[in-house]
């Protein structure tokens, strides 16, 4: 189950990171090597389940921030 769990946050993750390749404009990160990918959530109570995603991606060449927002109707 932790597994597939893990599988579905990392495909949802290389998915956004796919879509903001494709975007216009670039993002910079502190290391040029690293692609920053901006994720947006609601509240600060993802952070624990984040970091490991966070963690691995890093490894794979991307930066994974995470931005918070207050409420649902933000970011939409």
């Amino acid at each position: 189950m932790r597994k597939t769990f893990r599988n579905i946050v990392l495909a949802l993750v290389i998915a956004a990171a796919s879509a903001s390749l494709c975007a216009s404009g670039s993002q910079e990160s502190a290391d040029p090597s690293l692609t920053t990918v901006r994720l947006g959530v609601v509240g600060g109570i993802y952070d624990d389940l984040w970091a490991p995603a966070v963690a691995s991606l890093k490894e794979d060449g991307i930066d994974l921030q995470l931005i918070q927002f207050s409420d649902y109707v933000t970011p939409n």
